[in-house]
Formats: C-alpha cells, structure tokens, sequence
C-alpha cells in the first residue's frame, strides 16, 4: 500500500525527493517447487526524507504477501558483539532490576548473557507469531511487526512497566509505525527502566551501491543521526548509542529511558560517529548509480555467456535473491548453490533458477563462474569446500563491494 498522504513514518513530513524504483519483485521468501515465471509481485521502492533524512519503502508491502509459504523459513542476526553490549549496559541497569524482557525472537542471545552474568533473574519472551494463519501459510517477522503496538503488547502485559529491562533486536526496521513501535517498548518499561533497541546500521552498503541489502520486509534503513531522531521524537530520552562494526553492515545498540508525565526530559546523546543523515546526497547517489550497476552486470555476465560459460550464485539468502531479481540478473545464471537441504529442490524465488547443493555445482564441469552470496566470514570456508571448482579454472568473486574479495564488475573491463 501506498504512505498515507506520501509521509514520513518517522517524522510525518511530506516525502518529495529521489525515489529508487525497482519494479515489481517477488517476495524473497516465496521458495516454490515450480519454475514462477508468474509469481506474485510486489512493487518495491525507497526514498529518503527531505526533513529527517530517514531512508524508507516508498510503499508499503502487504502483510499477507511478506507471509512465508513454506515452514523452514528462519533469519539470522549478529550476537558476536553480545558480551561487549552485556559490559556496556552493566553500570547503566538499575540496581534493583529483576527481569528482563525480551520481545521478539532475536533477544535470546542478549537475555540469556544477562541471566549468566546475575543482571537479571529471568527473562519473559512477549510475543510470538500467531500460530493461526492462511491455510499453507507460516507466520513469522511480519506477524511481529504487526502486533509491535501498544494496544497489542499492553494486551499481552496489562500490568503496565513490569519489566526494568526491555529488550527488542532487529524488529524495530520492519515495523510499518517504528514511532507506535518504540512507544509500545517504552509502554512495557518501568519509569526508571530501560529499553534496549538494536538495528542494522544502513551508511556502509548506501555508500557501497549495493542493492542486495534492499528488502521488502525492512521498512526503515537507519544510521545513527536518524535512529536518535526517531527515537527523540517518541518522547524517550536517549542514554547511549553503540556502534558494533561488521564488515558489510555495523549493528547500532541504542539504550533509552521511557520520559513519563511530569518527568523532565534528559537531553538526547549525539551520535559518536557522523551517518550520513542531512547528506541526500549519498542517498541521491545510490538512487543515480542503479542503472549503472545494473547495465556493469548485465555486460560482465553476458560476456560469460557468450564465451559458452555457465554461472552460478552460491547462497540462497534473501540478499543473493534480491541480487538477482532486482538487477533482472535471472537469465544470467544457471543455478543457486545451497547446501540448507530445505531449500535444494526449490525454485529462486520469481525465477526459473534450480537451488542445488554444491556436489551439484562441483559436478558441473561447464560452470567457470560463481558469486558468493555468503558474508565475507563465510567466503573463505566455502572456497575451501569447493576448492575442486578452483583447481579446474573456476572463479570466486563475491556479491558485496565491501567484500576483501572483490566482484565480479571490479574485475571486468568494461567496468
């Protein structure tokens, strides 16, 4: 569905400025045992905000359509830096905290760290996806960005601020109203508590022009200037703001206290490191560079095509998939490697490109190319793995441009 009245979700301002539109995709869920040439489609842009520079989908995506069709369907999150945001946090949690809460399915790691150390007793999960859904439909993150509102969590917690701690990791980019959202946490905290709200950071793959990290379950794409404004703009005062750096994408852990009636506001914490928030600029950039990146990939892969070499994408993860659909890249490859034994049997998802294991992909001796769709800890592993593909001529080259590895248009010479 369109924004109401073409707003802001964070700040409500009128949104005027570039628009990256990149047409109808599938969901990149939507695993099928059937070629899907006519798959459903969803339209998918960003935009940024002429105001508060939040970068966010132009339109929203219906639920229903988020919703995976298959059961196996399940994300990851960083927890590496989870013992550093226990020793951060330690000297801010009150002294009489007892339990923590954790909201949604990616707090595990967090809670479980606090119980070891004694910060809190125990930890209460609040939400689950419904188990009652469409028939052949399963529920996941989108049934939790739905319900991350202060009629639905109060509904589950009628003693209001029952916890010192809240805890909500990677839900809060989903979340079609991120200011209902951060309100709804703040509605379950105590008045001396805290909530905790970690977020992918979004600067480093906008300056990188890369267009895999572009999802339509990710509404919001934060820095550290347009999560602090958000998160001032719900009336909480922000305590701390931690940047944990990733290779491709850093994770941005914000502590706020909820500010109750009467209660002076403490004044928010600047960010430690400029984002690129009040620079449309960089996003202005990575909306020109599109038609570029596109046509640099569409000639390197041609030319592969044209020298009779067959190319595959190794990892069936939904940033290799966008990859491929929204570059119009599905002529291009030959197959996806995966060796999740789930997904081997199935179709990319809006494409005609068979998922196989990488025995599949070492036994075909016409493929000479292959992207790794995998983080760039994962790169060297699964070049050891297949080191067999090497040994006859084959070629690694990551999806990432901030990969060590390089990409393929790096190293094509039209490029």
């Amino acid at each position: 569905m369109k924004l109401e009245s073409n707003r802001c979700l964070h700040c409500a301002a009128e949104l005027s400025g570039s628009v990256l539109d990149m047409g109808r995709l599938p969901p990149c869920n939507r695993f099928a045992t059937e070629p899907q040439a006519e798959s459903p489609r969803i339209r998918l842009a960003i935009t940024q905000c002429p105001v508060c520079a939040a970068v966010q989908l132009d339109s929203l995506p219906p639920l229903d359509e988020l919703r995976p069709r298959v059961k196996w369907i399940a994300y990851n999150e960083p927890d590496g830096h989870m013992d550093a945001v226990v020793e951060a946090l330690f000297p801010l949690i009150p002294r009489e905290v007892r339990s923590s809460l954790g909201v949604g399915p990616f707090d595990t790691p967090l809670t479980t760290r606090l119980i070891r150390r004694g910060v809190v007793s125990s930890s209460v999960p609040l939400l689950d996806a419904s188990p009652t859904s469409a028939p052949g439909t399963f529920p996941y993150l989108e049934t939790y960005q739905a319900r991350l509102t202060r009629g639905v969590t109060m509904a589950h917690n009628p003693l209001r601020g029952r916890s010192h701690l809240v805890i909500c990791r990677y839900l809060l980019e989903h979340c079609h109203d991120p200011v209902e959202s951060v309100r709804a946490l703040a509605d379950l905290a105590t008045a001396d508590g805290l909530v905790v709200v970690e977020v992918p950071d979004s600067s480093k793959f906008l300056a990188a022009r890369d267009y895999s990290f572009i999802w339509e379950e990710h509404v919001s794409y934060f820095t550290e200037n347009t999560l602090t404004g958000l998160l001032a703009r719900t009336g909480c005062s922000v305590v701390a703001l931690w940047r944990y750096p990733g290779k491709l994408e850093d994770a941005l852990v914000a502590v706020v206290r909820p500010v109750v009636a009467g209660q002076r506001q403490r004044p928010a914490v600047r960010p430690s490191v400029p984002g690129i928030s009040g620079a449309s600029d960089t996003f202005d950039a990575y909306v020109a560079a599109f038609p570029n990146v596109r046509a640099a990939y569409a000639d390197a892969l041609a030319s592969e095509r044209r020298s009779g070499r067959k190319v595959a994408i190794f990892g069936a993860g939904h940033q290799a998939i966008m990859f491929v659909n929204a570059l119009h890249l599905e002529a291009d490859f030959a197959i996806m490697v995966d060796d999740d034994p789930r997904k081997q049997g199935y179709f990319v998802p809006g494409t005609g490109i068979p998922i196989v294991s990488s025995l599949a992909m070492l036994a075909d001796a016409d493929l000479a190319l292959c992207l790794l769709g995998v983080s760039p800890q994962a790169e060297a592993k699964v070049m050891e793995k297949c080191a067999g593909f090497s040994a006859r001529g084959g070629r690694f080259f990551s999806l990432f441009p901030g990969s060590d590895l390089g990409t393929l248009v790096d190293h094509h010479p039209c490029a």
